[in-house]
């Protein structure tokens, strides 16, 4: 396992590369996990950082949340630093995959999340936290998946319970990606 100063310096150097608009960005995307009063107070990613790591949703062993959120306002370069400078990986870098699954699975996600062996619970909980947004309880669930299993956590594995959802074209779709 990481280290703790490590971990933190790894999130400082990629908390530096952070603009204004990257951060509003994620404070928006993080709005249903933090409190809204404590949303106002965080003025830096390191702020931000340090909040995840309070709730317990970010820890050295892992990170899949800040690399979903970095994904999500397309700063891949800065998901490179992390796992480049800072061995974090879980596995595998899934979040490309996840956000393809997100955007093309629609209410079938449930039957994917069971078939990758998330618990009702677990499937609950994604929905309970995105409403009003199916792409957004995919992604929950996805990463929830990952953070829980991060050792079955593969894109083989991954494929496997979209074929075993029904999902063939999606996976035909990420296989062909990965050729």
């Amino acid at each position: 396992m990481a280290n703790v100063p490590g971990f933190r310096l790894q999130l400082h150097k990629v908390g530096q590369s952070i603009t204004p608009d990257d951060l509003s960005a994620m404070k928006f995307m993080v709005a249903d996990k933090i409190a809204k009063r404590k949303l106002e107070e965080i003025e830096t990613a390191l702020d931000l950082w340090e909040v995840l790591i309070e709730k317990e949703i970010v820890s050295p062993s892992n990170v899949a949340y800040i690399k979903t959120l970095l994904v999500n306002i397309n700063r891949q370069d800065l998901v490179h630093l992390l796992e480049a400078d800072f061995n974090c990986k879980q596995g595998e870098n899934l979040c490309e995959e996840f956000i393809f699954i997100s955007q093309n699975i629609g209410r079938d996600w449930r039957i994917l999340a069971r078939r990758l062996g998330l618990s009702e619970a677990d499937i609950e909980e994604a929905v309970e936290a995105h409403p009003k947004s199916l792409r957004e309880q995919c992604n929950s669930a996805l990463v929830c998946w990952q953070n829980r299993r991060p050792d079955e956590a593969t894109r083989k594995v991954l494929i496997s319970g979209l074929r075993r959802a029904n999902n063939n074209l999606i996976a035909d779709n990420l296989d062909n990606q990965a050729a």
